[in-house]
């Protein structure tokens, strides 16, 4: 098969791919809407900005990989979280941005990235520095 053949059937099937993440995220940013009214119309204290200090903007998270000796730093400055006190966020990392739905209990964060089925983190606080933990590793993010 020639060359230039080939190149064309990648093209092709690079632009359907990107067309298809590009209806799912329309859809699912219909479908978050429709949830962050609900959400609105429901008063939880757990998502209030008084009660919540994970509400806010984090930036600089570093991606952490692994336990102990084992862990694995990655610096990742394009890699921010924004958590508004109704549950609902994003997540930004370099051209990806896609919508967060969280709530917290206690120092656990049940977070949804993109419209995924949410998966529980533990969370904590120290300072201006916000730790997220699970199952492989986590994140390290500063307040902006």
């Amino acid at each position: 098969m020639p060359i230039r053949t080939v190149i064309i059937i990648i093209v092709a099937l690079i632009a359907i791919v990107l067309v298809c993440l590009w209806k799912f995220v329309l859809n699912k940013d219909s479908n978050s809407e429709q949830t962050s009214n609900n959400t609105e119309k429901q008063s939880d204290s757990t998502n209030d900005t008084t009660s919540n200090p994970i509400v806010g903007s984090w930036v600089h998270c570093d991606s952490i990989i692994g336990w102990g000796e084992d862990q694995f730093i990655y610096d990742d400055e394009e890699m921010a979280y924004t958590f508004n006190p109704d549950g609902t966020g994003k997540y930004v990392a370099g051209e990806i941005e896609l919508i967060v739905e969280y709530d917290v209990n206690g120092n656990n964060l049940n977070m949804s990235l993109g419209g995924t089925t949410k998966k529980t983190y533990t969370y904590s606080i120290e300072g201006n520095t916000l730790n997220i933990n699970g199952d492989a590793g986590g994140w390290k993010c500063t307040k902006e």
